[in-house]
């Protein structure tokens, strides 16, 4: 499990040629498939103009984001719901009773495969030192609006406890495939 934000910086590696050929500046997420859609980086060069990786073409490590052989960055085809990171960052959450869950300071994904499996969340900075940051699980029916995003009341609970990268996981798949989502659940939302 990866934080989105620990990415921030990190340099692009072509080990094959042993060069950097960028750096990590902004993740796209997809609100489809609840996954990190692509990394835009800033090239290595004294025009940056960003371009970027699909995480399948890369391996994510402890200090850089390597390349898989004959893997090369790439114009990426975003689709219309695929949001930055900057546009969710600080965003506040709430579930679909009302209660505000904190603001996203953060996003954990699974650097095998891109699925985004929780928000790391703020209650402010008293009750960060205090009690720490909270995690929220990001199921399916996840909602992301223009103004907040909404989360299932089931996750109320989860998000109290401590939870580690399996009971993230479990969680996750264990709720997708219990839920049964109302189709009109976007009427009520403004999208991006």
């Amino acid at each position: 499990m990866k934080r989105l934000n620990y990415l921030v910086g990190m340099p692009l590696l072509a080990i094959d040629k042993g060069e950097k050929v960028g750096e990590f500046c902004e993740g796209y997420i997809s609100t489809l498939e609840h996954k990190l859609a692509g990394l835009i980086l800033r090239k290595a060069s004294i025009i940056s103009q960003p371009y970027g990786v699909l995480p399948s073409q890369v391996n994510v490590g402890e200090s850089a984001i390597v390349l898989k052989e004959k893997e090369k960055p790439k114009i990426l085809d975003l689709h219309e719901h695929c949001l930055p990171y900057a546009r969710i960052k600080e965003k506040p959450i709430y579930s679909k009773n009302g209660e505000n869950l904190g603001n996203i300071q953060d996003v954990l994904f699974l650097k095998e495969t891109g699925q985004i499996l929780g928000f790391e969340v703020s209650d402010g900075v008293v009750n960060d030192i205090l009690n720490g940051r909270g995690i929220i699980p990001v199921p399916s029916s996840t909602i992301y609006g223009k103004d907040t995003i909404v989360v299932p009341n089931e996750v109320i609970d989860m998000a109290k406890e401590q939870l580690t990268l399996q009971d993230l996981k479990k969680y996750i798949n264990n709720f997708d495939k219990n839920e049964t989502l109302d189709n009109n659940s976007w009427d009520t939302v403004e999208q991006y």
